[in-house]
């Protein structure tokens, strides 16, 4: 896993200054390029990464706020919010889908 990805501190001046471009010409490129923000994509690319560890077995013993965090949300409703978006259930309901469909 990307580490830069679970940052839960990744923020658009850090990636910039990482990169060494400047912050109007990154956002405008998101914008343009990908009709979206530097946060909207990476919340995406984080709810990625937890669905597929709300899905691994090795991970079934941790309470979903661990995955959020461990997927680098900052908090919970955050996390919520960008996973309902994302898949269209709340994490616990993908969870149980998951148990369903595993039996």
């Amino acid at each position: 896993v990307d580490k830069n990805l679970t940052d839960s501190d990744l923020n658009l001046s850090k990636l910039c200054v990482a990169i060494d471009e400047k912050k109007h010409h990154v956002s405008q490129t998101l914008s343009e390029k990908f009709g979206t923000s530097f946060n909207e994509l990476l919340n995406k690319h984080r709810v990625l990464l937890s669905g597929r560890l709300l899905c691994d077995p090795q991970y079934d013993n941790l309470k979903i706020l661990a995955i959020a965090l461990d997927s680098g949300f900052n908090n919970k409703s955050t996390f919520n919010r960008s996973f309902l978006k994302h898949y269209q259930c709340t994490p616990v309901e993908f969870r149980k889908r998951k148990v369903v469909a595993n039996n």
